[in-house]
C-alpha cells in the first residue's frame, strides 16, 4: 500500500500533507518529509483538529514543520466544525490549472461500481467503530449479481487481528447489523435498486503485507 501511494505522487499536481496539532512529531513524519523533499510538486501543510488545541499550539506546530520542510502554503482547519474548509478548497483551486474534460459530466468516478460499493461498506465500519478499529480494514466482494430486480451483494470485511472481529460484529451481531443497514441504504441510492447485503467478518493476519491479496482487493496493480 505504501509503495502504491509513493508511486501515485509522481502523477499529481498538488499534495495536501495533513497533520494533527496534538500528535508528537516522530520518525513517521520525518520519513514522509524525506519523500516529499524529492518532489517538484506544490505541497500544502494542512493542520487539522485545530478546534482541540489553543492558538499557541497551532503556531508551535507550524514552526516545527517549517524547520523540517518548506511548504508552498500552510492552513489550519477543523474538519469537525468546518473551520477554514472553504478556504482550503479555494486554495487548492489556485494551484490547479483547468484541464480537458476526460469524462462526461454525469460520471463521478473512473472506478467500477463494485469498488465504490466496497468503499461504502468500509466507510460505515470506520464511522461506527471510530478509534476502536484502525484503518487496516478491507472489504472483499464474494458475490455481486442481479436477479429478479434486486442486487445480491455478499462481502467479507477483512481485519488484521482476530480480536477486531468481535468489535465489528458487536454484541449479538448488533454492530455488524448496523454497519450493513447503513451501507445498504447508500448502496441502494447508488445503484437505484433494491439490495440484499450479506456481510461477514474474516480474519486474515497481516493482509497488507501479502502481495497477491493486495492485488485481489484492488490496492496493487497486477
Amino acid at each position: 500500500i505504501v509503495a502504491s501511494a509513493k508511486k501515485a505522487l509522481n502523477d499529481v499536481d498538488l499534495i495536501l500533507f495533513m497533520v494533527e496539532p496534538d500528535t508528537k512529531f516522530g520518525p513517521g513524519d520525518i520519513y514522509i518529509a524525506e519523500i516529499l523533499k524529492d518532489l517538484n510538486i506544490p505541497i500544502v501543510l494542512v493542520v487539522n483538529k485545530v478546534d482541540s488545541v489553543s492558538p499557541n499550539d497551532i503556531i508551535l506546530v507550524l514552526n516545527r514543520w517549517s524547520e523540517e520542510f518548506h511548504f508552498s502554503d500552510y492552513i489550519p482547519i477543523s474538519a469537525l466544525k468546518g473551520d477554514n474548509i472553504q478556504r482550503l478548497i479555494d486554495l487548492v483551486f489556485t494551484y490547479l490549472e483547468e484541464g480537458p474534460m476526460y469524462y462526461p459530466e454525469d460520471v463521478i468516478t473512473d472506478r467500477p461500481e463494485e469498488f465504490v460499493v466496497t468503499e461504502i461498506i468500509r466507510e460505515k465500519v470506520f464511522n461506527n467503530t471510530k478509534e476502536e478499529i484502525p484503518y487496516s480494514v478491507a472489504v472483499d466482494l464474494r458475490e455481486y449479481s442481479d436477479a429478479d430486480g434486486k442486487m445480491y451483494i455478499a462481502a467479507d470485511i477483512i481485519v488484521e487481528r482476530d480480536s477486531q472481529k468481535g468489535i465489528i460484529i458487536g454484541k449479538q451481531g448488533q454492530m455488524l447489523k448496523k454497519i450493513g443497514s447503513q451501507a445498504r441504504v447508500d448502496i441502494e441510492n447508488l445503484l437505484a435498486t433494491k439490495v440484499y447485503l450479506d456481510l461477514h467478518v474474516r480474519f486474515k493476519k497481516n493482509w497488507r503485507n501479502k502481495s497477491n491479496l493486495l492485488k485481489d482487493l484492488g490496492y496493487k496493480e497486477s
